[in-house]
């Protein structure tokens, strides 16, 4: 298994119960609250798999797919 992929499962799992009242005075935290929300934080997690397909492969369409279903959580907090 891929390092990258064992700190990415690991850093969720550790901060998966931390509190997140101070997150929203900074703008990284403003971003990160975006994918507090079960359904995004799905969407966050399997956006990794296009990415890592299309590196994998070498087909630009999978990773800007990833990244394009990376950022669809974001499109729905500006309707908001």
């Amino acid at each position: 298994m891929d390092n990258s992929v064992i700190l990415f499962v690991g850093s969720t799992i550790a901060l998966w119960n931390k509190p997140n009242e101070d997150l929203a005075e900074t703008a990284r935290g403003k971003i990160m609250l975006v994918y507090a929300t079960p359904s995004n934080f799905v969407i966050y997690n399997l956006s990794a798999l296009p990415v890592i397909y299309g590196l994998w492969t070498h087909q630009g369409l999978y990773i800007v797919a990833g990244y394009s279903l990376l950022l669809l959580p974001h499109l729905w907090a500006w309707k908001k």
